[in-house]
C-alpha cells in the first residue's frame, strides 16, 4: 500500500501517465506540480510498483515527466 501525505492545491497525482527518459512506464506513480502545460516536468516524488515484492519503491525524479490528459480550456 502506498500512503501519501495530503496533496497541496498545486499538486497532482499521476498513474500510468509518466515517462522515464522519454519512455512511458505504466508502473510509475508520481506527484507533480500542476502547470498549464501538457507535459509536467516538476516532479516532486515518484514510486515504481515492485510486483514481485508487492510494494511501491521510491525512485529518483531525474528525467521523469508526467502527461496531463487536458490543459486549460481542453478540460471543460
Amino acid at each position: 500500500m502506498l500512503k501519501l501525505a495530503k496533496l497541496k492545491n498545486e499538486e497532482g497525482l499521476f498513474s500510468g501517465a509518466c515517462k522515464l527518459n522519454n519512455i512511458r512506464d505504466s508502473e510509475i506513480i508520481a506527484v507533480a506540480k500542476m502547470e498549464n502545460v501538457r507535459e509536467l516536468r516538476t516532479i516532486i516524488k515518484a514510486w515504481r510498483a515492485n510486483r514481485q515484492g508487492g510494494k511501491f519503491e521510491s525512485i529518483s525524479v531525474s528525467n521523469l515527466s508526467c502527461e496531463q490528459e487536458c490543459v486549460g480550456d481542453e478540460c471543460i
